[in-house]
């Protein structure tokens, strides 16, 4: 199996009715996660706890840089508007290359973070709750 290198693998928000790329991505995180209940009763037999899955959820952590040089990638100002909005957005995350995975869907920003260190780069983080089913497809 041919390896994915992690740069390829980017978070798009439509933003303002178009599609955009969140300028100045590091890093990013895809968690999927299940909820369970446990089926043991008292007469089950047995110490050992067992259980069936419920529901799942799906969020994303994004890490930026500020790019001010960037004029065509949505901005923090951008992200800032759309997490202020409180409603979800149209979102993709996964590779830009044809024949490569991507993962689509609607998501609310829950939080938004940036730091301003004083002898470093403007960074911001965004965290975002996937609302409703999550659809894999190909990029084509």
């Amino acid at each position: 199996m041919a390896e994915i290198n992690g740069s390829k693998i980017l978070l798009k928000l439509n933003v303002g009715g178009t599609d955009k790329l969140i300028a100045g991505q590091v890093s990013g995180t895809h968690d999927l996660k299940v909820d369970t209940f446990q089926t043991n009763t008292k007469t089950t037999t047995g110490a050992g706890k067992t259980f069936e899955g419920a529901l799942y959820s799906v969020t994303y952590k994004i890490d930026c840089q500020v790019d001010p040089n960037d004029t065509t990638n949505a901005k923090y100002s951008d992200v800032y508007a759309a997490a202020k909005a409180m409603t979800a957005v149209d979102y993709t995350w996964g590779s830009l290359t044809n024949g490569e995975k991507k993962y689509t869907g609607k998501g609310i920003i829950t939080s938004l973070s940036q730091a301003a260190p004083m002898a470093g780069v403007i960074t911001f983080s965004i965290d975002l709750q996937v609302t409703g089913e999550e659809t894999e497809g190909t990029v084509t």
